[in-house]
């Protein structure tokens, strides 16, 4: 098991290779700043690699195959795939990593703490994880038009579009989890991509003024965005007719017009209370296939216009709240039967729904604000328990059957 010590300020201009026909023999240490030209590990992965110590800098040009490969606080280049355990062990490390590589193998951060940056300078796929047991501080995309690919859970405090319009944060793992802020540097700037898998976002994403490009929740097949931080996109994208978006935990507000890509696509799941921001479907396009609000839950849709085709509370103290003051239609194509709806702010709608049957009488409706609420020609009978006039100045513009 041979070791070679790359003395500072040294360069080996080729090859460093285990061909003993057994990956995880051979040490290569990096003793100061210095540099390997070519690929490592390419027939059999070495042993170890220890480099970037001391605040030295360390810039492989090739690809890396190692079962551990150990940095330090210095600044490391990697010019093309990483195939091993990457640790950082110490605060100021720097990772850059060149354009359409991949790391097959997980990155560690073992300092006890939020420590460490990774720049993507293009493309990157990483299979494992990132951030166990402790977080990375940063991750920067550096480049537009760009796919950043991640196959495992991830813990990155702020993982940063830095504006690049048109670059995407995909997830290739099923169910996975990304714990921190995803922020876009500039208003419209980066996708978020779970049209291939499902994942869990327990952070922000983006930020009023600077909301992210797009979100995009299932494509060939369905898929689920579970939410447990406020979000900001100009568009939700539903591709898929089973796609599901989950409120995962109390309070969160999803800032967002809903596209629908086909009529009757996507599911909202208010598991807790939570709000929409944007229009629902559109009154003159495709309807979202369905809303779910949990019993003793509130959802506040709010600023946009809605086209569901079933509304469905648990039961009596569900509640959906439709508020703002921008005239709008509210479209729910199948009968409600219980729940509790409240329309309030100044905006005069239309409402194209029907509420209760002559059997069971949907629980509550409040009307609150200022706007008159007309319910459309032809809807027929409405069945309600009880109709609450909250606002002094709510009106009904019509009950038409």
């Amino acid at each position: 098991d041979g070791v070679v010590q790359l003395a500072a300020g040294k360069t080996i201009t080729g090859y460093v290779d285990n061909i003993t026909g057994t990956d995880g023999a051979g040490t290569l240490t990096f003793a100061g700043a210095s540099t390997v030209t070519e690929s490592i590990g390419a027939t059999n992965a070495l042993k170890l690699i220890t480099a970037a110590q001391s605040g030295t800098a360390a810039v492989f040009g090739g690809s890396v195959a190692a079962q551990t490969i150990n940095l330090g606080s210095g600044a490391v280049s990697f010019g093309g795939d990483i195939t091993g355990e990457v640790n950082v062990n110490n605060a100021g490390s720097v990772i850059t990593i060149a354009d359409g590589a991949k790391v097959t193998g997980n990155i560690n951060n073992t300092t006890g703490a939020t420590n460490g940056t990774i720049n993507a300078t293009g493309s990157l796929t990483v299979t494992g994880d990132i951030g166990s047991p402790d977080a990375f501080n940063i991750f920067n995309v550096k480049a537009d038009n760009k796919t950043i690919s991640f196959g495992g859970d991830t813990n990155i405090a702020s993982f940063n579009f830095n504006g690049k319009t048109n670059s995407v944060l995909s997830f290739t793992g099923v169910n996975k989890t990304f714990v921190g802020d995803i922020t876009a540097g500039a208003h419209g700037a980066g996708t978020l991509d779970a049209s291939a898998n499902s994942v869990t976002i327990n952070g922000k994403i983006g930020a009023n003024g600077a909301s992210l490009l797009a979100m995009t929740v299932g494509g060939d097949s369905a898929t689920t965005l579970t939410l447990n931080g406020n979000a900001y996109a100009l568009s939700t994208n539903i591709d898929h007719e089973n796609s599901t978006i989950v409120f995962g935990t109390d309070n969160i507000t999803l800032n967002s017009n809903l596209v629908i890509a086909g009529d009757n696509y996507g599911i909202i799941n208010a598991t807790h209370d939570a709000a929409i921001v944007g229009n629902v479907g559109t009154t003159s396009g495709n309807a979202l296939q369905e809303i779910r609000i949990a019993s003793g839950k509130t959802l506040t849709l709010s600023g946009g216009e809605i086209n569901i085709q079933n509304l469905s509370p648990v039961d009596a103290t569900s509640s959906l709240v439709i508020t703002g003051n921008t005239n709008t239609d509210v479209t729910i194509a199948n009968r409600v039967v219980d729940g509790t709806l409240t329309l309030s702010g100044s905006a005069v709608r239309t409402i194209n729904a029907n509420f209760g049957d002559a059997n069971s009488a949907f629980s509550t409706f409040n009307l609150g604000g200022t706007g008159t609420q007309t319910f459309a020609a032809g809807k027929g009978a409405q069945y309600f328990t009880t109709l609450n006039f909250v606002g002094a100045a709510a009106s009904i513009g019509q009950f038409d059957g």
